[in-house]
């Protein structure tokens, strides 16, 4: 991901300078197809976060991310370094 603009870290036809769609590229062999999570539950964990340790925020965030779809998991990825 250090070298997501430089085309000779890529194959052919890969996407090149925008972050997120060579982040979809890469990661989405790593997510479900379908997601049981609704908006609320994410906010419902999210807003639990900051009265949290670092060991429990760690878990939060992996039980989120685990049952995200690739689509979700990019919006979250936007949202949180706010290129939405």
């Amino acid at each position: 991901m250090i070298y997501y603009d430089n085309p000779s870290y890529h194959p052919l036809n890969a996407p090149i300078g925008d972050f997120f769609a060579i982040l979809e590229k890469l990661a989405h062999k790593y997510f479900k197809l379908e997601t049981n999570l609704s908006l609320f539950d994410v906010n419902k964990y999210l807003d639990d976060l900051p009265t949290k340790e670092s060991d429990d925020k760690i878990i939060i965030l992996s039980k989120i991310i685990n049952n995200f779809t690739i689509g979700d998991f990019i919006w979250f990825c936007r949202i949180l370094l706010k290129d939405l």
